[in-house]
């Protein structure tokens, strides 16, 4: 009993949280943990470690802030210039010039910089000020020039465009911590990142008391006194005790920083002039920047939470109203992970998933039950035939129904040893593919109008190695094919949904091409085309496989017979007995 007691009172204590910010993400340290969380493309990464500190050390002022400040130098420079090689590469044309920066030289450059950084932040006020032979005025000058100086920094920062994702950054940062600070009991009561809500999050001020921006105020401030308070007799000492006192002042600083959090809020109007500096340094972070600062924070303060759980949590917080699908749900968690289905079945409570993770998982869940997403499109893929086809919002999703058309071209093409044939409004290719996959045809053409539908034909002929079976073409139907080649077998899906049915749809139908589905006002207007035109490209005695709507097939016959030259030969229905593809005959007159 006493230790579950003792337990609870430990996770009430507060942390003391502090970081920075990187150009795409944001680095958040406690006393043993530190957190880096990153945006790269589209995914959230991050990158954790244990931390430690001397305890003699950090019980040593002024000793402590030295420590602690190149303690956070040598933990998170490296991060930020990662995170700027990253900005620098997306900008660099050329790709294959990458731009690596080496430990070593981030180290030996660091350095120099600071080293450099201490001797004009001393030497130029002082050289500024001989113009002065009053010896007891020319603090004043040397006081004038850093102040301005520092003017100059601040301003040209302020302007560079490339600083403003960083600063936004820097926003999420304090945000969160903000929010930690003042919620630290229901940050420690948090399971996953479906309990946190980002509106409260975001109402938390951008400004923190123990910014490093406020730090350096602290260290600008003793700076000057130092410069006021040394005399300027002899320039060259004042330089030399300026330089070897200024990692002095680096601890002070840090301990006068300290000192200012204590102040109640009442009296933040006296830390104003520190915190200013944060107006340029810092910006209001955007809902997904804000997330990066709330999931390293999260990382930090949270046990992860198993698959199980979280599935669990997601059901209860979301899809109480829906018909929920555990196999859909597996599937779409598997995926984000990258675990087989299966295995993750096996061990939904012994998987633990992370902050990224659980952003991931909760991102796809809501394009599937929020936003109504084809869960095809979410996984990018979609099984046919046998066989596995990508697929994306350009388009149609293969369904089942539509092998009943590969089965019945795969039957004629064996009964007449045809060769060549074209898949009509082809979309992703998986009928035409499947047909030549399955059969002895030599050359399967597969058109479609779309450029972007293309694309994705192209890839799934590489996929599924038919590229010596296989061509894909742009053409509105027939009207741009080659005029002097005829092909033995047209098989097509066209579009065939009444224009005032659309909207009837499902909403996870709605969701994929309308030119894929739009049949026009009768739903024929495509099946009419394809008769007209197909005269000029079928072989005599060739054949015409369509897939129909489950009540067209009537009209698909009354089509036929307005034409001497086609032959109705039979209807096949799917596996629901409805009317699903019908074969025509081609005779040459």
């Amino acid at each position: 009993m006493s230790k579950k007691l003792n337990n609870n009172k430990k996770t009430l204590n507060k942390l003391k949280i502090g970081g920075m910010a990187t150009f795409n993400g944001v680095l958040l340290k406690s006393n043993t943990k530190q957190v880096v969380t990153s945006q790269i493309n589209d995914n959230i990464q991050t990158d954790i470690c244990e931390t430690s500190s001397s305890k003699l050390i950090s019980a040593i002022p002024i000793l402590r802030g030295i420590s602690g400040l190149f303690s956070s130098i040598s933990s998170g420079i490296p991060y930020i210039v990662e995170s700027a090689e990253n900005i620098v590469n997306d900008i660099v044309k050329d790709k294959t010039e990458k731009i690596v920066i080496s430990k070593f030289e981030l180290l030996v450059s660091f350095i120099i910089s600071f080293f450099i950084f201490s001797l004009l932040w001393v030497s130029v006020p002082m050289v500024a000020s001989l113009i002065l032979p009053n010896t007891d005025f020319r603090y004043i000058i040397q006081i004038t020039v850093k102040l301005l100086m520092f003017a100059i920094y601040v301003t040209t920062i302020k302007k560079i465009s490339y600083l403003n994702e960083l600063f936004e950054y820097h926003g999420a940062e304090h945000t969160a911590v903000n929010y930690y600070e003042d919620n630290v009991k229901e940050v420690n009561n948090i399971k996953s990142i479906l309990d946190i809500n980002l509106d409260k999050v975001a109402s938390y001020s951008r400004f923190h008391r123990r910014c490093g921006s406020n730090y350096i105020m602290h260290l600008l401030f003793l700076s000057l006194l130092t410069t006021a308070i040394l005399p300027s007799t002899d320039i060259v000492t004042k330089i030399i005790i300026e330089i070897f006192t200024f990692p002095v002042l680096m601890g002070l600083a840090y301990e006068t920083l300290n000192l200012s959090t204590l102040l109640p809020k009442k009296f933040n109007f006296i830390l104003v002039p520190f915190m200013y500096v944060q107006n340029i340094t810092t910006k209001k972070p955007s809902k997904d920047k804000l997330l990066i600062g709330v999931t390293s924070l999260l990382e930090i303060t949270t046990k992860h939470i198993t698959v199980e759980g979280y599935i669990k949590q997601y059901i209860n917080k979301y899809l109480k109203k829906f018909e929920v699908n555990q196999n859909d749900i597996l599937r779409i968690v598997s995926y984000a992970l990258n675990i087989d289905k299966n295995n993750l079945f096996v061990n939904l409570d012994n998987i633990h998933i992370g902050i990224p993770e659980q952003i991931k998982i909760k991102k796809l869940l809501d394009r599937y039950y929020i936003d109504y997403e084809p869960l095809q499109y979410i996984l990018g893929i979609q099984s046919f035939y046998n066989e596995e086809y990508i697929v994306n919002h350009d388009v149609l999703i293969p369904r089942a129904d539509s092998e009943i058309l590969v089965e019945t071209a795969i039957k004629y093409i064996k009964q007449n040893n045809f060769k060549t044939g074209i898949d009509m409004c082809t979309g992703s290719g998986a009928i035409g593919i499947s047909i030549a996959k399955n059969s002895d045809i030599d050359n399967m053409l597969l058109v479609d109008i779309s450029d972007r539908a293309l694309i994705v034909t192209n890839k799934n002929i590489v996929k599924n190695n038919v590229v010596n079976k296989c061509s894909s073409i742009k053409s509105d139907l027939f009207k741009t094919l080659p005029e002097d080649i005829k092909y033995d077998i047209i098989v097509t899906n066209p579009p065939y949904i009444k224009a005032e049915e659309l909207m009837n749809l499902s909403n996870y139908v709605k969701k994929e091409p309308m030119i894929a589905l739009n049949g026009g006002k009768s739903g024929l207007d495509i099946y009419e085309r394809i008769f007209k035109e197909v005269q000029d490209i079928l072989i005599n005695n060739g054949y015409i496989i369509l897939e129909i709507g489950y009540d067209q097939k009537q009209d698909i016959i009354n089509l036929i017979s307005n034409y001497p030259n086609y032959e109705y030969i039979e209807c096949i229905q799917d596996l629901g007995l409805k009317d699903r593809v019908i074969v025509c005959h081609f005779h040459q007159i």
